[in-house]
């Protein structure tokens, strides 16, 4: 009877393996990432071994996401001689493929460090530049997906020529690319559209970098000069203000009713009046004496007030204090 249990035993010994082969299944990824245009069996299953090179799909665009059913998986992998797998409750697959995004203002910044550091002559400046790739999907693997030629100056350094190379999926790309060196300067600017007789407050003014080409100067660059001024003319957004452009704010106006101070050392004498003009302060403007008809020049002191200086001899007033 033992030799009997031992035979059996070394016979279960011989056919084990054989049975273990017949239940080892595949598994499925449920996500997976690709760099190449094509899905391989490797990218779907988990330690396939010599058959993980077969291609079963085409994989998303760079820098997309896709899903494939888990049975068509099964279908596609059936075709090539792949079997044995285990679904796992795996419904769906999501496959997909990044990229590096470089965009024509990625290219353009990264130029102008580039065309700063070949510059002779250290300025302030910004470029223009043509034929700027659109946006571009670069290989995610690549640790500098964008490289340039070395910069070519002409017109003393105002153009320059140089190509562009983005590493891609599909090998390096080169995009050769014309641009200006547009020297720049910073100008004091309105930040919104002024009307004329606005008053300038601090929010209405910015500093902004206009080419030198176009700042025929003149500008005011001190912002404290401007505050609490007001615009004699309409000004746009962005616009350089002048002298000219600005005056002390009208306080009084024509027909507004005022106080008439007229002073002499040691001598105040007050009376009502009607200003013939408007202005600001500190401005001679021409006022009515209400009382005595007269008309005077006098000095803005406020808002309702000017000032008449005269001698002794010449004064006409309704009242003394």
């Amino acid at each position: 009877m033992k030799t009997l249990l031992s035979t059996i035993a070394f016979f279960a010994s011989l056919v084990a393996p054989s049975f273990a082969n017949a239940t080892e299944y595949l598994t499925l990824k449920e996500t997976v990432v690709v760099y190449d245009k094509i899905v391989y069996a490797k990218d779907l299953f988990e330690k396939i071994g010599e058959r993980g090179e077969e291609p079963l799909f085409l994989a998303p665009d760079p820098g997309k996401t896709g899903t494939i059913s888990a049975y068509r998986v099964l279908e596609e992998s059936e075709k090539v001689g792949i079997e044995n797998i285990l679904l796992d409750n795996i419904s769906v697959i999501s496959v997909s493929r990044p990229s590096s995004e470089i965009k024509p203002d990625d290219i353009r910044a990264r130029l102008k460090k580039v065309v700063e550091k070949s510059l002779l002559s250290k300025i302030d400046f910004e470029i223009n530049t043509s034929s700027l790739p659109a946006l571009v999907h670069a290989d995610v693997r690549s640790e500098q997906p964008l490289q340039f030629d070395e910069i070519s100056f002409s017109n003393d350094e105002q153009q320059f020529r140089t190509v562009a190379k983005i590493s891609t999926y599909d090998g390096v790309k080169q995009f050769p690319i014309n641009g200006q060196v547009v020297e720049m300067t910073s100008v004091l600017t309105v930040a919104r559209s002024l009307n004329r007789g606005d008053i300038i407050e601090a929010s209405d003014l910015q500093q902004n970098r206009l080419p030198v080409s176009r700042y025929q100067g003149g500008g005011i660059s001190d912002e404290q000069l401007l505050i609490g001024k007001a615009l004699v003319r309409r000004l746009s957004e962005r616009s350089i203000i002048r002298e000219q452009d600005v005056q002390e704010p009208r306080i009084i106006r024509s027909n507004d009713l005022i106080n008439i101070r007229y002073e002499i050392p040691g001598l105040q004498v007050n009376a009502e009046g009607r200003a013939l003009d408007e202005g600001w302060l500190g401005k001679t403007i021409q006022v009515l004496n209400l009382q005595s008809r007269k008309v005077v020049q006098a000095r803005i002191a406020s808002a309702n007030e000017v000032v008449v200086e005269r001698t002794p001899n010449v004064i006409t007033a309704s009242r003394t204090q």
